[in-house]
C-alpha cells in the first residue's frame, strides 16, 4: 500500500502543480488586462492634464490682459488728468505760503514773551 500512497502522493502533488500553473496561466490574461486598462487610464489621464493646464494657462492669459488693459486706462486718465491735479495741488501750495507768510508777519510784530515779562 505504500507504493500506491506514494503515487498518489506524487500525482497530487503533480496535479497541484499543474492547476498551479492552470492559474497562472489564466492570470496572464487578467494580468495584461489589467496592465492595458492602466496604460489607457494614464493616456486619459494626460489629455485631461492637458486640457486643464490650457484652460488655465488660458484663464491666465485673459486676466493678465484684463489687468494690461486696467492698467492702460489708468495711465491715459492720470495722464489727462495731470494739469488739473497739478493746478489744484500748486493752489493749495499758494495757500500753505500765505499761511506762513501771515503767520511770520505776525511773528515779526507780535511781541515776544520775554518783551512782556
Amino acid at each position: 500500500m505504500t507504493d500506491s500512497q506514494s503515487r498518489y502522493s506524487i500525482v497530487e502533488r503533480l496535479a497541484m502543480t499543474k492547476l498551479s500553473l492552470l492559474d497562472a496561466k489564466a492570470n496572464l490574461d487578467s494580468q495584461i488586462q489589467d496592465m492595458k486598462q492602466e496604460l489607457e487610464n494614464k493616456e486619459k489621464g494626460i489629455e485631461a492634464l492637458k486640457k486643464a493646464s490650457l484652460e488655465n494657462l488660458e484663464r491666465d492669459i485673459s486676466t493678465r490682459r484684463r489687468e494690461i488693459g486696467n492698467l492702460r486706462s489708468g495711465i491715459a486718465y492720470q495722464l489727462k488728468n495731470k494739469p488739473k491735479q497739478e493746478k489744484v495741488i500748486e493752489s493749495k501750495i499758494t495757500e500753505i505760503d500765505k499761511a506762513l507768510n501771515s503767520i511770520q508777519k505776525i511773528s515779526e510784530t507780535a511781541p515776544t514773551a520775554k518783551e512782556n515779562a
